[in-house]
C-alpha cells in the first residue's frame, strides 16, 4: 500500500488523542515558502514523544539550544515539552520526512519490569541517532508498517501497532545505549552548543536593548569574523535574523500569557508595532492577531 503523503500546516500538532499517529510529510520549498533566512515552522513543543525520520532535504534542526545538521536517514528524538524546529538554508528543494507521535502512556503500558521503552528519553537531551544503511532501512520499514496499520485499520490492527511500536523502541533504545558514534556526535556539538546557549541567554536577558553583534562576540570570546561564520554554520541563518526570531518567539509567549500584543512586542525589543507586524507577517505568513486566535482555539480544543 502506498503511504499517504501530506503537506504540513504551519501550526503543528501539540496533542494527540490516540496511542500514536504517524504522518509522511512532503513540502516543496518553492517561491511560496518564506526565504531561506526565515523559519517556515515555528519553534514548538508537545505533550507526546516524537520520532522524526528525514527522508530527503537539507535541513538544520534546533532542539532546545543544540543544532544538528541532518543527513538523509537521520532520526531525531523529541521529548515531551522539548522545544524544536527546522531551519532551512535554501529554498529550491524537497523537504520530506516521516513523523511518529507516541503517547507516553502507551510506551509505559508496553514496557515490562525489565525493559523500559521510555529509557532513551531519560538519558540526555541529545536528540540525534545516526544509523548504518541496514539499520536505517529497517526503521524505515517499521515506520511504513505503522502507517499502513493506521491507514487501513484492518483485522488485528490493535495488536499489530503495539508489536511494531515495541520493535521500534527496542531498536532505538539498544542503539542509543551502545552506538559507538554517540560520543562522537555529542563531542562535535557540545562546545558550539554551549556557545549558542550563552548567546540565547544574553539575548533573553537584554530584550529591550539594541543588540549588537560585537556584544554577542564578547560573550563567547570570539572575533567578529569567526563568530559570524560559526553562527551561520551552526544555525543556517544570520545573527540578525536569529535575533528577530528570538524576539518573535518571546513576543508570542507573552501574547499567549495574556499580555496585549503591542506591549508584548515592545517588551521583546521591537521598536514599534509596525516593525513587529512586518517581521511577524514575513515569518509566519499571517498577522499576529490571527496567530493568537488560532492558538487560543487550539488550547480550547485540548482535552483537560
Amino acid at each position: 500500500m502506498r503511504e499517504k503523503i501530506h503537506q504540513q500546516r504551519v501550526f503543528v500538532t501539540q496533542h494527540i488523542d490516540t496511542d500514536y499517529e504517524i504522518h509522511h510529510y512532503l513540502d516543496e520549498m518553492k517561491g511560496d515558502i518564506p526565504p531561506a533566512s526565515h523559519n517556515f515552522y515555528p519553534t514548538h513543543s508537545h505533550s507526546f514523544y516524537e520520532i522524526y525520520f528525514l527522508v530527503s532535504g537539507s535541513v538544520t534542526y534546533q532542539v532546545q539550544n543544540t543544532f544538528f545538521q541532518l543527513n538523509t536517514g537521520d532520526v531525531l528524538l523529541f521529548n515531551v515539552d522539548q522545544p524544536h524546529c527546522p531551519i532551512f538554508k535554501k529554498n529550491d528543494q524537497r523537504y520530506e520526512r516521516i513523523v511518529l507521535r507516541v503517547s507516553p502512556h502507551i510506551l509505559k503500558e508496553l514496557s515490562s519490569e525489565e525493559t523500559d521503552l521510555c529509557a532513551l528519553y531519560h538519558q540526555s537531551i541529545l536528540g540525534l541517532l545516526r544509523f548504518d544503511p541496514a539499520q536505517r532501512n529497517n526503521i524505515r520499514l517499521i515506520l511504513g508498517k505503522l502507517q499502513e496499520v493506521q491507514d487501513q485499520n484492518g483485522f488485528g490492527s490493535d495488536l499489530l501497532y503495539k508489536a511494531y511500536l515495541v520493535e521500534l523502541f527496542v531498536i532505538l533504545n539498544r542503539f542509543s545505549q551502545v552506538a559507538p558514534s554517540k560520543d562522537e556526535v555529542i563531542g562535535s556539538h557540545t562546545k558550539k552548543g554551549q556557545m549558542i546557549e550563552i548567546i540565547n541567554h544574553y539575548i533573553e536577558q537584554n530584550w529591550e536593548k539594541p543588540l549588537r553583534v560585537d556584544d554577542l562576540c564578547e560573550q563567547v570570546y570570539l572575533s567578529k569574523y569567526y563568530f559570524m561564520r560559526f553562527f551561520k554554520e551552526m544555525t543556517g541563518i544570520s545573527v540578525y535574523h536569529y535575533i528577530i526570531q528570538k524576539r518573535l518567539m518571546g513576543t508570542i509567549s507573552l501574547m499567549e500569557a495574556g499580555i496585549p500584543i503591542t506591549s508584548a512586542c515592545l517588551q521583546c525589543g521591537f521598536g514599534d508595532y509596525s516593525c513587529f507586524f512586518r517581521a511577524f507577517k514575513k515569518q509566519f505568513g499571517i498577522p499576529p492577531a490571527q496567530y493568537l486566535e488560532i492558538s487560543k482555539e487550539d488550547a480550547a480544543n485540548t482535552p483537560k
